[in-house]
């Protein structure tokens, strides 16, 4: 069995370790940035989690609906990284009691580690579909305003 002690460390260790990941070297899925250079007037959308592929925009010389299609995609990045940082909290936690409620045994625990499996493979499920759908949208996007 395992102490509530040894779950916290692990919770934090696994926590500041994705942190880590995500802070330092803009590591997380799908790896879309969005900068907006006030001096210079332009755009900036990277996509990659290793290797970046990086398109500017000067929006000097784009038009209006260009400049809308840049923000809304901007939005939509934004929305992946809020997404992302939830999951910081939210994953490690999960999976930080399914290990604690599971090595009591199911009995013990009422079958509640069973549930938070469950629910963690639900959200990362929703996960998968909402980064998978939400890259696709932004790289079609991207893919009409470059055309």
């Amino acid at each position: 069995m395992i102490s509530q002690k040894k779950m916290m460390v692990l919770y934090l260790a696994f926590l500041l370790f994705l942190t880590a990941l995500y802070v330092r070297a803009d590591i997380y899925p799908t790896g879309w940035t969005y900068q907006r250079n006030e001096e210079t007037n332009s755009t900036v959308i990277s996509h990659g989690m290793f290797y970046k592929e990086t398109i500017e925009f000067d929006n000097n010389h784009t038009s209006e609906h260009a400049e809308i299609t840049l923000a809304l995609i901007g939005m939509k990045i934004n929305k992946l990284r809020m997404v992302w940082q939830l999951n910081l909290f939210v994953i490690p936690f999960l999976l930080v009691g399914i290990i604690w409620m599971l090595s009591k045994g199911v009995k013990q625990t009422g079958g509640y580690g069973v549930c938070l499996l469950l629910l963690l493979l639900v959200i990362i499920l929703f996960d998968l579909s909402f980064f998978t759908e939400t890259s696709g949208e932004v790289h079609n996007e991207l893919s009409n305003l470059i055309k």
